[in-house]
């Protein structure tokens, strides 16, 4: 067993977080604000459109890079899933539940080196089942190379009246959400620093 130590620090004490804690602290007062996806915050996915049946969605490659430069294969994944989401969202709405039952994602094995650009489409729509059910699928881009594709299936939910809808912020709406500083965090919220 090793002692434990008890440090008090006085407000002259205190240091600028770091870029990771800032970042969390950034998507963590975004979704106070707002309450659309805590992940999607801290990658940076925008959404560019959503139509009826396609959405194009962007992530910045250099804040989620491994260090050789290449996306983190966990960033495309919820990229993707994000995007394949949005193709369906166009006809169904942010009010509505999407569950995701299924999803394959292939990698391509080819370099990015630039903004990801997630461009989905819906491929079919069922609604002859209890639940209906809606696939889309998606390709993700670094400039023109393709660096993966997926197909999911999610079944369309009605939203339980305890849980708030999902609302799409705007670009201008994020860049007035006062960022909140590290003793602000609930109990909760303290458990992603």
């Amino acid at each position: 067993m090793h002692p434990t130590q008890t440090q008090t620090h006085s407000p002259s004490d205190a240091v600028t977080p770091d870029a990771d804690v800032l970042r969390v602290l950034r998507a963590l007062s975004l979704q106070r604000i707002s309450g659309w996806h805590l992940p999607g915050y801290y990658l940076g996915i925008t959404y560019e459109s959503v139509g009826l049946d396609e959405a194009t969605l962007t992530m910045d490659l250099d804040s989620n890079a491994d260090r050789n430069g290449q996306p983190l294969p966990v960033a495309l994944c919820i990229l993707a899933d994000v995007a394949l989401a949005a193709a369906i969202r166009g006809e169904v709405g942010f009010a509505t539940r999407l569950a995701t039952v299924s999803a394959r994602l292939t990698f391509t094995g080819k370099s990015a080196t630039q903004r990801l650009a997630a461009r989905s489409h819906t491929r079919f729509r069922s609604d002859a089942n209890t639940i209906a059910i809606r696939n889309s699928s998606v390709a993700v881009f670094s400039g023109d190379t393709e660096i993966c594709f997926a197909e999911a299936n999610f079944a369309v939910l009605n939203r339980p009246a305890d849980k708030p809808a999902q609302a799409l912020p705007s670009p201008e709406s994020l860049e007035q959400v006062e960022q909140m500083g590290i003793n602000d965090l609930t109990d909760q919220e303290n458990a992603f620093i």
